[in-house]
């Protein structure tokens, strides 16, 4: 049933931002596929959310690791999320969504189901995240 899906998933993303708001200090990381109906399509994009400043930085951060550690080719920039993107609408510690490759795009689905690649990309996830935290820390955030 499609409304009885759209419910849960509702559901789901209203748990998600309840669970950042319960959280001291927190940053909010959400990992997505993109999907597109052209093919062509490839490469991790980064979107932040407009209610705390430090969330551009931490799409820059990301961004920029996926680019450095595993994607070099990778021309793509951080966008500003719209409304329509509900977690980083309501969420308002630094809060990002990554959207890591696209499941349309034939070779880059492939590569998406290999362990090895999918543990290159969160570790390139990651090192952004480092970086963000560790930047904060020294400017006393």
């Amino acid at each position: 049933n499609g409304g009885q899906t759209k419910h849960k998933k509702m559901h789901d993303l209203k748990n998600r931002v309840l669970a950042a708001k319960n959280c001291e200090n927190c940053i909010f990381v959400s990992i997505h596929q993109n999907k597109f109906p052209e093919k062509k399509y490839s490469g991790t994009q980064v979107y932040y959310s407009k209610n705390d400043p430090a969330s551009e930085t931490l799409a820059g951060l990301i961004q920029s690791a996926v680019r450095e550690n595993l994607q070099p080719d990778n021309k793509r920039q951080i966008k500003k999320a719209t409304s329509s993107i509900y977690v980083l609408d309501n969420i308002s510690c630094p809060a990002v969504l990554t959207e890591c490759g696209f499941l349309s795009n034939d070779i880059e689905a492939q590569r998406l189901s290999e362990q090895a690649y999918q543990k290159h990309l969160a570790c390139a996830i990651t090192a952004g995240i480092v970086k963000f935290l560790a930047v904060n820390t020294a400017n006393g955030e």
